[in-house]
């Protein structure tokens, strides 16, 4: 394989390396696809060359990022080639065996470290630095992947966040990436903090607004090791264009959500309207959610312990056929539910479901449509190489996983426009889920102009 050179990197990815190598608590925000783990991996590459790494470097990260990222992109560049990765993954003697290996980076996936941290604590184990590979994970403090994360990262010497949508939920977010970087230096316990600084905007006190003046005080708490990738970085992504389909549910379907819904959609089109967010989390939402899709799950199992569902129609497959016709190159398609994939593979037989072994054949073409769900395959996984070609087979109320999906396509070594297909049912509820979605983004690009100011 040929390793690019460091006169590869961008002016940007230069900057965010030398950062990252100045203190010992960074955290790093940078749009999809600018590189993060590339401009992380030459600054662990710089800071061992210059003796300031005393110990192995560990890296917590999504599963498909564990898998497949941070070792291909080491191999990827002359100066990050003779780190030796090892991928803490798999089962616990694939685990433990990886561990025994001296490497100069383990990396693992958010979900182990559960079973980590007691490890690292029974053998002494020291890190020279913890990286959390899309630090956005680290929302509730509640958690426990933020506990574990906060926890080993007290077992190093540095600690960096790495993360492109610091903001995608509420201002709340931040709280978790910026108190694991400084040993909860930055910002009092969470809920005392949240008490003071903050109002619940909806009656389910899920969503809490910051009083006048606390976003200004957050981003300049921030500042302190915070930075965020130079926007040039943007003309190094592909343009993007989206295309709206509006479905509208056949007769029995649309009988079907509307005894289900009990003015769930007309409750939230009104708190859309009077500014508030609503949230998304509760049961009714799932359900018609599924109407739209085109199937609704039933309370039996399968065989093998899958829950069953019943198929209303199938609208949605029709759009995607065309989408998928009307094209030269392979689809990729995302996902809210587990029936929606076992739909799809029955109507299209070339269709897989993605695997990180299936992505090397992805990327080269050989698989003629892909079926993924955002929160699997949302961070960090290369993807561009295969199509330029997305399909929203229902969207979800996430704004990170929206903007993380997207830039699967959208991303630097994609050569052509990405077009974004999305699906959705007028007057139905996820229209106001693409509303919400766009009112999280333009908040987080807000915010993230104001730090990008701060730190200028």
């Amino acid at each position: 394989m040929t390793q690019l050179p460091r006169a590869s990197l961008h002016p940007y990815q230069i900057e965010a390396i030398e950062f990252l190598c100045q203190a010992p608590d960074r955290q790093v925000i940078a749009i999809m696809g600018a590189g993060k783990t590339t401009i992380a991996l030459h600054a662990i590459a710089d800071l061992k060359a210059a003796g300031q790494l005393q110990g192995p470097v560990l890296v917590a990260a999504p599963l498909l990022i564990a898998e497949t990222v941070w070792h291909a992109e080491a191999a990827h560049w002359e100066a990050t080639s003779g780190l030796t990765v090892e991928r803490v993954i798999g089962s616990e003697k694939k685990r433990l065996a990886a561990l025994a290996r001296p490497a100069d980076v383990y990396v693992t996936n958010f979900d182990i470290l559960h079973w980590l941290l007691p490890v690292v604590v029974e053998q002494d184990q020291h890190f020279a630095l913890t990286v959390v590979d899309e630090a956005s994970a680290l929302k509730s403090p509640a958690a426990r992947r933020t506990r574990m994360a906060m926890q080993i990262g007290r077992h190093a010497d540095r600690r960096w966040a790495l993360t492109g949508t610091p903001r995608s939920y509420q201002l709340l977010d931040v709280w978790g990436p910026a108190n694991y970087c400084t040993r909860n230096g930055a910002f009092p316990p969470y809920l005392s903090w949240r008490a003071a600084h903050f109002y619940p905007a909806d009656i389910y006190g899920r969503i809490w607004k910051p009083k006048p003046g606390v976003e200004d005080a957050i981003i300049t708490r921030l500042r302190d090791f915070t930075q965020v990738v130079d926007r040039t970085a943007l003309a190094t992504r592909p343009p993007v264009v989206e295309v709206h389909h509006q479905v509208p549910l056949p007769q029995d379907a649309a009988a079907t959500y509307g005894a289900m819904d009990n003015g769930t959609t007309a409750d939230f089109a009104k708190l859309m309207a009077q500014g508030i967010t609503p949230p998304a989390d509760i049961a009714v939402v799932g359900k018609l959610m599924q109407v739209l899709s085109g199937a609704t799950y039933t309370s039996d199992k399968d065989a093998a312990g899958a829950r069953t569902f019943k198929v209303l129609h199938e609208r949605r497959l029709d759009v995607l056929a065309d989408i998928h016709e009307g094209h030269d190159r392979p689809t990729l398609v995302f996902v809210t539910f587990r029936h929606e994939i076992a739909r799809i593979l029955e109507r299209f037989p070339f269709a897989r479901e993605l695997h990180a072994d299936l992505i090397e054949d992805w990327n080269g073409g050989r698989i003629e449509m892909l079926a993924a769900h955002p929160a699997s395959a949302g961070h960090g996984v290369n993807l561009q190489y295969g199509s330029d070609t997305l399909v929203w087979f229902t969207l979800p109320w996430s704004a990170e996983l929206f903007t993380q999906a997207n830039a699967r396509l959208a991303r630097q070594g994609q050569g052509n426009t990405v077009t974004v297909h999305l699906i959705t049912s007028p007057g139905r509820i996820d229209e106001i889920a693409l509303t919400v979605v766009r009112q999280r983004l333009a908040d987080q690009e807000a915010f993230i102009t104001g730090l990008e100011a701060a730190t200028a």
